[in-house]
């Protein structure tokens, strides 16, 4: 009775094997990510100085105090306009999951928030050891060694755990992998999500209407694109109608906000160059990416052939 079992499970076996060594490093990885923050965890976050030196910068510690997460609800927060949490909701509320873990372990706001950090590190490691799983599945057995570039890469060691992208990461992969796999309503739904955890992910709303475009069969866009709005709509109504104001900060700030310490624009600006440096940052950002959206839509239709991952999602669909 145990033989029938055991040839169940060896394909399912064989399957896994390959991805365990890409597993390994994207948690090496995810590990070095960890040491680079050290000198910032162990106290220099609170000296301004010692976390620039050391290239530990994090957004994850400071903000749990400056967001009040270390009493308040996200969006629900007591709290003046410009102090709500400003990410769309499912990342806001991955924050309130970490604020209540590290509250309930320590009645000190400093040990607070360094639980805080340490939890939301664990996830965020789980998210890019997940993203490069998925990424291999993506890739196909020819590439699958390809996520490499990506599990340990300087700038993935260097960045993981400045911000809280990379659940967006491992939402808007497993959205591919669906994709893939042509099971368009999963999808749209891991596209909304991600959508909702962080904006840059609505960019493959654009590269998918353009293969429908290159293809000519648009069922398949049209089932992703509605089950990712429904997605999206179902997890923001209700903050929508119970906390305007908090939800509506994400979106307040991205329209107001100027250059930060990270954008090229910073050096224009800095160096007082000519239009560059001197025009709104807002019209620039917009501008340029019209422009390399523009290249990467010409890229896309006047190529040979599809991106080979694309090729079966609408394969079996007739053409409309």
């Amino acid at each position: 009775m145990t033989q029938p079992a055991t040839e169940a499970r060896a394909p399912w076996v064989a399957r896994a094997v390959p991805y365990l060594p890409l597993g390994l490093i994207a948690a090496l990885g995810a590990s070095l990510a960890y040491v680079v923050r050290l000198p910032c965890r162990t106290g220099g976050w609170n000296d301004q100085v010692t976390t620039y030196t050391n290239f530990c910068y994090t957004d994850i510690y400071p903000l749990y105090f400056d967001r009040a997460l270390d009493r308040e609800n996200p969006y629900f927060a007591a709290v003046p306009f410009d102090k709500q949490v400003e990410y769309p909701v499912v990342l806001g509320e991955v924050m309130q999951v970490m604020s209540w873990i590290a509250r309930a372990l320590s009645p000190d706001t400093v040990t607070q928030a360094v639980r805080f950090y340490d939890l939301t590190v664990i996830l965020l490691g789980l998210c890019l050891v997940g993203g490069v799983l998925l990424m291999a599945a993506v890739a196909g057995p020819l590439r699958r060694w390809d996520p490499l570039w990506y599990a340990i890469s300087p700038a993935v060691v260097l960045a993981a755990y400045i911000n809280w992208d990379l659940v967006a990461g491992v939402l808007s992969m497993g959205m591919l992998l669906a994709w893939k796999r042509e099971r368009q309503v999963l999808a749209g739904v891991l596209l909304g999500l991600a959508i909702a955890t962080k904006f840059y992910p609505l960019m493959f709303v654009g590269a998918l209407f353009l293969l429908a475009w290159r293809s000519g069969r648009w069922r398949p866009f049209l089932e992703t694109l509605g089950a990712a709005a429904a997605a999206w709509l179902l997890v923001n109504l209700p903050f929508m109608i119970f906390a305007w104001d908090g939800w509506r900060r994400f979106y307040v700030f991205s329209q107001e906000r100027g250059v930060d310490w990270g954008s090229p624009w910073l050096f224009f600006q800095t160096k007082g160059w000519p239009i560059l440096g001197d025009t709104d940052v807002s019209t620039l950002g917009m501008l340029s990416l019209a422009i390399l959206c523009l290249g990467i839509a010409v890229l896309t239709l006047a190529a040979p052939r599809r991106p080979g991952w694309l090729r079966s999602a609408s394969s079996r669909w007739p053409r409309s």
